[in-house]
């Protein structure tokens, strides 16, 4: 024991020698040291880029997927405008609405009947002589809407199907009978 305790004090302030054999101090195991460092740094790194790639990866599949939904709703307005290229403020209002394009022709065509249910109806003015009639003139157009005629040949129409309402125009504008 005594070689052992003598062993220890001869050793102060010189490297101290591991249970293994090896110096810590040795230039072979600073080496090693070193070695590890930078090999745990090059993980590191490793793991760092791959972040990376995984992020800008997501982010290019975000953006693709937002192009992608950009060009079908392009897609689907210019559908929109091309079916009712004669009105253009109804295939904007449908697409806002986000109806398909069978359910606007739905409601296009159910306003189109509205309309002309409403031209067709007779237009009631006041005459000199006090009692309400519908105008002539008024009624044709309305008729020349609806039905998508020339106002002469709607003109001629109402005439044939309301001889009174001709006649009462003529007796309020010519003064005959």
């Amino acid at each position: 024991m005594f070689n052992l305790f003598n062993s220890l004090i001869k050793t102060q302030g010189q490297p101290r020698i591991s249970l293994l054999g090896s110096n810590p101090n040795s230039p072979k195991k600073k080496e090693k040291v070193s070695k590890s460092i930078v090999r745990e740094q090059v993980r590191e790194k490793k793991t760092n880029m791959r972040q990376e790639i995984q992020e800008i990866d997501a982010q290019i599949e975000i953006n693709e997927a937002r192009e992608k939904l950009r060009t079908e709703e392009q897609e689907r307005l210019n559908k929109f405008k091309v079916e009712f290229d004669d009105d253009p403020e109804f295939a904007i209002e449908a697409y806002a609405k986000d109806l398909s394009i069978e359910e606007a022709k739905t409601e296009y065509w159910r306003r189109w009947e509205e309309q002309k249910a409403k031209a067709a109806e007779p237009i009631i003015t006041e005459d000199p002589s006090g009692k309400n009639q519908a105008d002539f003139i008024e009624a044709g157009k309305a008729l020349a809407a609806a039905e998508g005629i020339k106002l002469g040949q709607a003109l001629k129409q109402v005439c044939k199907e309301q001889p009174a309402l001709y006649k009462a125009y003529k007796q309020r504008c010519y003064g005959q009978n």
